[in-house]
């Protein structure tokens, strides 16, 4: 493009000052106004970008943000008229004078953390920090530039729906597939400061290509610093692998300026006049940050309690004794209110050691989604290495169309697993967001448990003809199973004695107590009777997956209540006796439900 030309007829162009991969940014005079200007054009024409990167640009007034004048059309081209600032990046700055100081990087820092919190405070994301993102003047003025991907509540983020980022600086979480939040903004601020400091970014150099970055990233282990000095601690907060425990930006900002010595008031953004319904959808997402921000004050109270001397001793074992433990008091209702039109407790259902809500989105009642929180005993194989004696952060775990789950690991070993999941007439609902919502509250609630002891214990007890009251692994004894599982073994209980399992080399047996609703009349059920007691066949064939076995359970029906739920009136709890064959296709129906009915009627006369 010609130097000298006119844009708009008012804008003079001069030298291009910039590139990259989605636009160009040349130094310019505004004629009219006599001063330099910095114009934006897009490398794809007038396709939306600009006008986005104008909108959420019009909305900043912040002394570390580069100012947004004007959007201009010239042709088929528009034009973003921005400040001119006489500086250079960050990258440019390390590139060719060296790594900086501890204390330069947290002055740099501190300015930008300053920006990010005005931002995040009325719902913009900014999605790209990095070092090319922030320019540097000679006095040591840092300002935040380059809006193009940043999401507000009022901008649709991206044509594409993809979150952006750069891979050198992008948030595990994001790397992994989830949208950016304000959180991930605070992680690529502690990658940029990591690379001010010690000259690469946390993922590497990238000298194995930006894949080799995310796939790093996705893991969530960063490199050891070596220059970092007093930053090294704030670092560490800063690139905190679970979003939840991250400072917010305005935390970050104090961390930072505790480093250089120097304070300076958060500068707030103009507040919009009207209230929007967008804006009241926006008030409801701060409204969850603020959840997580309060969770994070609790833990850093929590740590700190740990290291002194004053007050009560922290606690390793949460939960205490199983059997009382209440799962449905680490919920907090409010933080799920805002996913439909109402949030319903139904602790009736499923596993004696699970709490359940149901969230109704629309006044259909097909519209459902679950939220599960279940107390559960140390994995044999943990997603994450657990540091003994530590209440660990919320852990990111698996994510599929219909559920959502995350994990919070307790001091003693023992899980706290929140689930989110849908209905089957319902196709689709913000999972894992709703799994976060129900998240945060529950670390606050346990980091409070370990200071007054323990979780709250059931208000009410189980009935004395409750199978909660049964141990599992008694109904069975190991001669009886040897045949079966192909040799003696004790078996392995679950969370509260509640379940059971036996494991060979020729089959596995289950044995487990939980409640379901009773089966309406008109239900294709096979039933018979063991002894006193009456059970219900289920079978399974096993798929074309190399994880899927044969399967049938006999459930046994024990004490049938009334509770009123969204989803049924009429309860029983029943007992599973499942047998699970190692082999595929090793057992016929016939034969595999008869050894299952066969220990069934053996665990039916155990019963009281």
């Amino acid at each position: 493009m010609p130097e000298d030309r006119i844009v708009a007829g008012r804008y003079r162009l001069h030298d291009r000052i910039g590139a990259g991969g989605m636009g160009s940014v040349w130094r310019a005079t505004d004629q009219e106004l006599g001063r330099v200007v910095a114009l934006k054009r897009s490398h794809a024409g007038d396709n939306g970008q600009i006008r986005r990167e104008a909108r959420i640009g019009a909305g900043l007034h912040h002394p570390n943000v580069i100012t947004t004048f004007d959007v201009v059309s010239d042709g088929e081209d528009r034009w973003l008229v921005l400040e001119f600032l006489p500086s250079r990046s960050l990258a440019t700055v390390v590139e060719t004078g060296g790594p900086l100081s501890p204390d330069a990087a947290a002055s740099v820092g501190a300015q930008i953390a300053g920006a990010l919190a005005a931002m995040h405070e009325r719902g913009i994301v900014h999605q790209d920090i990095k070092p090319d993102n922030i320019l540097v003047t000679e006095d040591g003025t840092a300002k935040l530039t380059d809006l193009g991907i940043a999401r507000w509540a009022e901008v649709t983020i991206t044509s594409s729906g993809h979150p952006g980022g750069t891979p050198g600086f992008v948030a595990p979480e994001v790397a992994d597939g989830y949208a950016p939040e304000a959180s991930a903004d605070v992680f690529s601020l502690g990658a940029t400061l990591y690379a001010a400091v010690e000259g690469h970014s946390p993922w590497g150099t990238g000298a194995d290509g930006p894949y080799a970055q995310l796939r790093r990233a996705a893991e969530g282990t960063v490199d050891a610093t070596s220059r970092a000095g007093v930053l090294e601690p704030v670092l560490a907060e800063l690139l905190g692998k679970d979003p939840a425990v991250r400072p917010t930006a305005r935390g970050a900002k104090t961390l930072l300026e505790e480093i250089t010595g120097e304070s300076s008031s958060l500068v707030p953004l103009p507040t919009p006049r009207r209230r929007s319904r967008r804006s009241r959808v926006l008030a409801g997402i701060v409204g969850v940050a603020l959840i997580a921000v309060i969770a994070l004050v609790a833990v850093l109270v929590s740590r700190n309690s740990d290291s002194t001397a004053a007050g009560p001793p922290a606690t390793a074992d949460l939960l205490g004794n199983e059997r009382t433990a209440d799962p449905c008091s680490l919920f907090e209702r409010s933080a799920l209110v805002r996913f439909g039109i109402q949030v319903y407790e139904e602790p009736v259902d499923g596993e004696f050691n699970t709490c359940r809500l149901i969230i109704k989105e629309t006044q259909d009642n097909s519209d459902l989604v679950g939220v599960k929180i279940e107390l559960a005993r140390a994995p044999k194989y943990p997603v994450a290495k657990h540091v003994p004696g530590e209440l660990g952060p919320v852990q990111y775990d698996e994510q599929r169309d219909d559920m959502c789950k995350r994990t919070i690991p307790l001091p003693d070993g023992k899980e706290v697993v929140i689930v989110s999941y849908l209905f089957p007439n319902n196709r689709s609902a913000p999972l894992c967001g709703i799994a976060d919502a129900a998240s945060s509250p529950a670390y606050l609630k346990l980091v409070d448990a370990r200071q007054k002891g323990q979780i709250p214990r059931r208000a009410v007890a189980f009935p004395g003809d409750s199978f909660a009251n049964i141990t599992t692994c008694d109904l069975l004894r190991s001669d009886e199973l040897a045949p079966v599982v192909g040799r003696h073994d004790d078996g392995e209980s679950t969370f509260g004695d509640w379940s059971c399992e036996w494991d060979g080399p020729q089959a596995n047996v289950e044995i487990r107590a939980f409640r379901d609703w009773q089966p309406d009349a008109d239900e294709q059920i096979e039933k018979i009777r063991l002894g006193a007691r009456e059970a219900e066949v289920e079978s399974h064939t096993a798929g074309p997956g190399a994880g899927e076995r044969d399967e049938c359970e006999i459930q046994i029906i024990g004490r049938k209540y009334e509770q009123n739920t969204v989803v049924n009136d009429d309860w029983q709890e029943e007992i599973g006796v499942s047998v699970k064959p190692d082999v595929k296709g090793a057992m016929n129906r016939e034969k595999l439900c008869g050894i299952a009915k066969d220990l069934a009627k053996r665990v039916a006369d155990r019963l009281r």
